[in-house]
């Protein structure tokens, strides 16, 4: 059996469903162009409306399954029957082709609006690391005594360094492999190979307050 699905109201008065078939485990070949076409119509319907939610993704998805398994139960009951005449695949093709570039473009559009929700979520990651390393900076910066604990800054995707020194004094301490691979870390290319100006680099963009050369 594949009875009409439940639509939503106002889809169903936007979209008028079709007569109901009469065996709906048997349709007729006028009855599964029918469902066909009333799938493209509603795709239509949910893809060009702007405003209020008048076709629903529901109905889109319910009408879809539909009339897919119209089209199934078609070619299930009419398999073993002689070859159509000659005018069936003319009319059921460009019908079958716009429903197929109707999926694709439905597709199409999601995959934008995934993309679009991808990009808000990285620019709302990057936002509140940038907060974050604003707060450090200024924290770091008021940190004059060995033992004071800094706060580690942030990469653009809101992680802490795994190798950041705890204190003042263990990062003024750290050796040259360590600076380097924190620089590298935050996205920062070491000015040069002298120890000293790679550490100043570092505690500067930190915001440590100190004075290396």
């Amino acid at each position: 059996m594949n009875p009409f699905p439940q639509l939503t109201q106002n889809c169903a008065l936007a979209c008028p469903p079709p007569v109901a078939q009469v065996l709906p485990n048997n349709p007729k070949l006028a009855e599964t162009a029918i469902a066909v076409e009333y799938g493209h119509r509603v795709k239509t319907l949910r893809m060009n409306q702007i405003g209020g939610m008048v076709v629903t993704d529901a109905d889109v998805v319910n009408v879809e399954a539909w009339s897919r398994n119209t089209l199934d139960e078609f070619n299930q009951a009419n398999a073993p029957a002689p070859v159509a005449p000659a005018w069936v695949g003319p009319v059921l093709a460009p019908i079958l082709n716009n429903l197929n570039n109707i999926n694709n473009n439905f597709n199409n559009i999601n995959n934008n609006i995934n993309n679009i929700n991808n990009n808000i979520n990285n620019l709302r990651t990057h936002i509140i690391s940038l907060e974050h390393n604003t707060n450090a900076r200024v924290v770091n910066r008021s940190k004059k005594n060995t033992q004071d604990l800094l706060v580690p800054l942030h990469d653009n995707n809101n992680q802490a360094p795994p190798n950041f020194p705890a204190t003042r004094g263990a990062f003024l301490a750290a050796n040259m492999a360590t600076c380097n691979a924190l620089l590298h870390f935050y996205g920062q290319i070491p000015n040069n190979g002298l120890a000293n100006v790679v550490k100043q680099q570092l505690c500067n963009f930190i915001g440590l307050d100190v004075m290396l050369m």
